[in-house]
């Protein structure tokens, strides 16, 4: 039991239908490149939720952006804002401007904390972002999609024309059902981990109801309900056995088994086994002796080899040995003219037109129990010494050398109309063939009607009578030295809902077997079995999803797109809407003087304020985001407090300074803006009103232009 192997998983681009045509687009690759995208992803859902974020702080800056003579801190936050910050940094930034103006500001807690409260929200959903991002990356017990060269599809009267191919099936796959069926079919509400990493669904789930009888009420014990049912309800074959199919194309199958315990009195005889040689498999010792079981007739040996005998049990074999055999068989309501071995007809009181009949029979043997057994099946009441001496103990028998059950199989199918209708057939029989299975159906698609095809075989080689056959009972556990301690009152019931499980299990992995190639698990496979022969066939060997547990990653390719193209549009609308704003200003008036008090509240405009207050350097492109010199001038640094001039400056001094803005502005013509042309005027005007400076102290701006000095 093991997963599917790396060289059967296809790598690219496929479409997961169960998911939908838009969430449902894969791309599989090697879990090498899987990391490369996983920090893909991380780097792109950075770039978009920082980028996003400088917009929302310009839009917030724009709509603050006033004009209006204002406090300290509106002023600080401005400029904050206009720094673009981090979530974090602004969080930050924006509690120490709160905590500064706290005593200085009206409201400062309320202009602070909203603000910081919304960005730190922000910030958590960009942490979560960043996470969540790893989800559109599976790395771990991912659904593939099979991808093999060696499809094939069985042919049943292949496989029973030929018993070298028949004998090749059940070796291949007995022992595989039977360590699936241990380990995945367990009664606990999760699976082993080993189990989730193969189907798409580990099991098939069963409803087991106690049920009434379903033959005459002669072939029944006593009681109202004597049988159980076990129904599998209507399963998707998308869902259920990892079939990619869009929703026209899907198929879904049911199989109800109803099974009891057949009373043995009247059907149970003794005989000389040694006249019974042609239909026993073995060679009989003279006279020996055992015991035919009545429930049926063979259609095609003669009266004197006794037809009614429809299973015998040898009482040599049986004294022999100390654990227990099963056999069993199934008669088609629906004639099949390739059933293997004899040909046989169910007793009158268990025929059924609506039902295919199973007989199980368990041969009980010498095993021996500690304590009586009430269980209808293995029914154990005979008192039997064991043992010498004061060890001895008393030990129970079976009452019968064999056990029978008889099951009533029935079959249903349904076939999608369209994306919200589907059709189905009555539960009844399995159909003769595939043919008459889709002769039900009026308008399957190419994809359906090859599906049909494997399904009905699958339902025909899988069925309850698989289990028995290949004598799986639970009841083998129980058993030591041929000694059984202790054996339930159900014991029965347990059987047969694990020779049903058994019978799925060997249902899924016909389905998987199909797509990779049964060729993987016998080199018979080609004798009994068809290449695909229409593109229908092709597209269904195209189709089965199965679970890989590593070594690959699915890319969720609609997660991929989103994440990439959400961080290229933000990153192109934060990087072209201020220059948007830009060209639009010329038409709406409006936006120009929250555009001008963006760039005014940059850190280069504050800057060269800081150097004009300081210095005697002039300015130019004030207006832009970028101011510069007037000429490459040396600038000494910023003082961290206020230089002032005492009052024994002469207004000469002033005057110097005023002409020499004046030679700037007769230079710069072209390139003056109206507010320093505005600037100069006054100046002049205030120094020709004014011939001394005001007492006191007053802030001066040492503008220091060498050219224009030396003028």
């Amino acid at each position: 039991m093991s997963e599917v192997e790396a060289q059967f998983v296809k790598r690219g681009l496929w479409v997961n239908w169960s998911q939908g045509p838009i969430m449902g687009q894969t791309l599989t690759v090697d879990s090498s490149v899987a990391n490369v995208v996983v920090a893909l992803l991380a780097i792109c859902t950075s770039i978009g939720t920082a980028q996003l974020f400088n917009l929302a702080i310009f839009l917030y800056h724009q709509l603050r952006a006033h004009g209006q003579p204002s406090d300290g801190l509106y002023w600080q936050q401005q400029a904050l804002l206009r720094t673009l910050p981090t979530p974090t940094a602004f969080v930050a930034d924006y509690m120490k401007l709160w905590w500064s103006w706290r005593t200085k500001s009206k409201k400062a807690l309320m202009r602070s904390w909203i603000a910081a409260v919304i960005v730190l929200c922000y910030a958590i959903a960009s942490i979560a972002a960043g996470i969540s991002t790893s989800y559109a990356v599976d790395t771990t017990n991912l659904e593939v999609l099979v991808d093999s060269s060696l499809c094939r599809l069985v042919d049943v009267p292949k496989l029973a024309a030929d018993a070298n191919a028949s004998l090749a099936f059940a070796t291949g796959m007995i022992p595989y059902i039977h360590t699936y069926t241990q380990n995945c079919y367990q009664n606990t509400t999760t699976a082993p981990a080993t189990c989730r990493n193969m189907y798409i669904q580990p099991k098939v789930p069963l409803t087991v109801e106690q049920a009434s009888c379903p033959w005459q009420p002669s072939l029944c014990l006593d009681g109202e309900r004597p049988a159980i049912s076990m129904d599998s309800g209507l399963l998707d074959v998308s869902a259920t056995f990892g079939w990619n199919l869009k929703a026209r194309d899907n198929l879904w199958v049911r199989r109800r088994t109803t099974c009891n315990v057949l009373p043995l009195e009247g059907r149970e005889k003794k005989v000389n086994l040694s006249s019974l040689s042609d239909t026993l498999g073995f060679e009989p010792l003279p006279n020996e002796q055992g015991y035919a079981y009545l429930f049926g007739n063979y259609t095609d040996i003669p009266p004197e080899m006794h037809p009614e005998y429809l299973y015998k049990a040898s009482l040599l074999f049986a004294n022999r040995t100390k654990t227990y055999g099963s056999i069993s068989t199934i008669t088609r309501a629906h004639s099949n003219s390739f059933m293997w071995g004899l040909n046989w007809r169910t007793l009158d009181e268990m025929n059924r037109t609506d039902a295919d009949v199973a007989l199980a029979f368990i041969t009980l043997n010498n095993v021996l129990y500690h304590n009586p057994v009430n269980d209808p099946l293995f029914s154990a009441h005979q008192e039997v010494p064991y043992g010498n001496g004061p060890l001895s103990q008393t030990e129970y028998k079976s009452d019968h050398l064999a056990g029978a059950l008889g099951c009533a199989v029935q079959h249903q199918f349904c076939a999608s109309k369209s994306s919200s209708d589907k059709s189905c057939t009555s539960l009844g029989a399995l159909p003769a063939d595939d043919s008459s299975l889709a002769a039900q159906f009026s308008d399957l698609t190419g994809l359906q009607q090859s599906l049909m095809k494997l399904l009905w075989a699958a339902s025909f080689l899988n069925d309850v009578t698989n289990g028995a056959s290949s004598d799986e009972l639970l009841a083998y556990g129980l058993t030591m030295n041929g000694l059984v301690t202790e054996l339930p009152d159900n014991q029965w019931a347990k059987e047969v809902v694990n020779w049903e499980n058994y019978a799925w299990a060997g249902f899924q992995i016909m389905m998987s077997d199909a797509a990779i190639g049964p060729i993987t698990r016998t080199e018979l496979a080609d004798s009994y079995t068809n290449a695909p022969a229409t593109a229908a066939d092709s597209a269904l060997c195209q189709s089965m999803r199965m679970r890989k547990a590593g070594g690959f990653a699915n890319v969720n390719v609609f997660g991929l797109a989103f994440v990439l193209t959400f961080s290229a549009i933000i990153s192109f609308i934060n990087f072209f809407i201020l220059r948007f704003f830009i060209f639009l200003k010329r038409f709406r008036k409006t936006l120009a003087p929250r555009l001008d008090r963006w760039v005014n509240d940059g850190i280069f405009q504050l800057q060269r304020r800081a150097f004009e207050a300081n210095e005697s350097t002039t300015w130019i492109d004030s207006e832009k985001e970028i101011p510069t010199t007037t000429y490459a001038t040396t600038m000494s640094e910023l003082p961290t407090v206020r230089r002032t001039i005492r009052r024994s400056a002469t207004a000469a001094t002033l005057v110097d300074k005023s002409a020499i803005l004046k030679w700037e502005l007769e230079e710069r013509q072209p390139t003056i803006t109206e507010s320093e042309r505005s600037l100069t005027a006054r100046s002049d005007e205030s120094f020709t009103d004014r011939g001394h400076v005001s007492q006191g102290e007053i802030s001066l701006v040492q503008h220091s232009s060498p050219s224009a000095h030396s003028r």
